[in-house]
């Protein structure tokens, strides 16, 4: 089942992979661009969309801040022609501690699963926040986590977006 998607400033998207495998849900929210921040995840509709393809593993130590550039200018271009650019990655990574998670549960009881994040296509936004509007780090990933909680791209992606 396909989530909603963040909408930042209306026509730049961020939403798991599992939205960017759904025509009608791309098409839907207009989509003509799409962001895929991952290695090996498909490009399935090559031929309804544009796509550029960032291959960062979502690992510390990756180098995101190589792509910041050739991303902004992606999007920009789109947004100059009346595109919406959906930003996505695996959305795999499991938080360590999430306050969505009952910690005091007992041991005998199923804990339901961490949630899953969205690092590498959250931080390519943020970049783009930042190089666009002129936001600060702090400023620009709050921003994208009020409007999609499950932001929170690594701590050495987030020292790449500060250098």
């Amino acid at each position: 089942q396909t989530t909603p998607p963040t909408r930042a400033h209306g026509r730049l998207l961020l939403a798991p992979f599992l939205n960017a495998k759904s025509l009608p849900w791309l098409r839907r929210n207009s989509v003509t661009h799409i962001v895929n921040a991952t290695p090996d995840a498909p490009c399935l509709f090559a031929r309804e969309f544009r796509y550029l393809r960032v291959p960062v593993e979502d690992r510390d130590g990756a180098d995101l801040s190589s792509h910041f550039a050739r991303c902004h200018a992606y999007a920009s271009y789109a947004l100059s022609g009346g595109g919406t650019v959906l930003f996505h990655c695996a959305m795999g990574r499991r938080l360590a501690h999430s306050h969505h998670v009952a910690h005091t549960a007992p041991a005998a009881t199923h804990r339901p699963s961490l949630p899953a994040t969205q690092g590498r296509s959250a931080a390519l936004l943020v970049a783009f926040l930042l190089r666009e509007e002129g936001l600060g780090v702090a400023q620009a990933l709050d921003y994208v986590r009020s409007l999609r909680a499950s932001a929170a791209p690594r701590v050495s992606f987030l020292r790449q977006l500060r250098e």
